[in-house]
C-alpha cells in the first residue's frame, strides 16, 4: 500500500520561511496552506512552488481554528496528516522512514 502524505497548516507573512519550509516537506504527496491575509508575497510564493492555497478568513482569530481550516483542504485520502507552521522543519529523509514505520494497525 502506498502511503499518501498530507502536510497542513495555516500562513501569514511567512515569505521568509516559505523556501526552506517547502524544501522540507516537498516530499509530501499533498501540501495544503490556509493563508489567512499575507500581504508580503507568501501565498503567490506558496503556488509559484505548487502549494495548494486557499485564502481564509478566521474572525475572530485562533490558531485552532486556522488548523483546522488548513486540515479541511486535505483530501479524504490522505493516509497521514502533518501540521507543519511555517517556522518548523521536518528532517531528512522524513517520508522514507514514515513509510518504513507505518503498519496497516497504525
Amino acid at each position: 500500500m502506498a502511503l499518501k502524505v498530507g502536510i497542513y497548516g495555516p500562513a501569514k507573512n511567512e515569505l521568509k520561511h516559505v523556501d526552506a519550509w517547502y524544501e522540507s516537506c516537498k516530499d509530501a504527496d499533498i501540501i495544503c496552506i490556509a493563508d489567512t491575509g499575507s500581504t508580503d508575497g507568501t501565498k503567490e510564493r506558496l503556488i509559484e512552488l505548487g502549494v495548494q492555497v486557499t485564502s481564509v478568513r478566521i474572525m475572530p482569530w485562533r490558531f485552532d481554528l486556522a488548523f483546522n481550516v488548513a486540515m479541511s483542504l486535505l483530501p479524504d485520502d490522505v493516509d497521514v496528516c502533518i501540521r507543519l507552521d511555517m517556522d518548523e522543519r521536518l528532517q531528512p529523509g522524513w517520508k522514507d522512514a514514515l513509510e518504513k514505520a507505518w503498519t496497516p494497525e497504525t
